[in-house]
């Protein structure tokens, strides 16, 4: 059986706003990698678990389509 690999990120992104906060989340519901998502609007950071994906690839997916 293969193993599932998780990698958790911490993204630095602007959630004061509530039209970025809304185009955030909204984004990050698109990615089946991403399981869990933990929003820290007082520190503008989100956490996310990317499964069985190369992290790498979620960021740069990310970053094109967020802006």
């Amino acid at each position: 059986m293969a193993e599932v690999k998780v990698t958790t990120m911490v993204l630095n992104v602007d959630l004061q706003s509530s039209k970025c906060y809304k185009k955030v989340r909204k984004l990050l519901c698109k990615f089946p990698e991403i399981g869990d998502r933990e929003y820290d609007e007082k520190a503008n950071k989100v956490t996310i678990k990317v499964v069985s994906c190369s992290p790498e690839k979620i960021r740069d997916k990310l970053c094109c389509k967020g802006g």
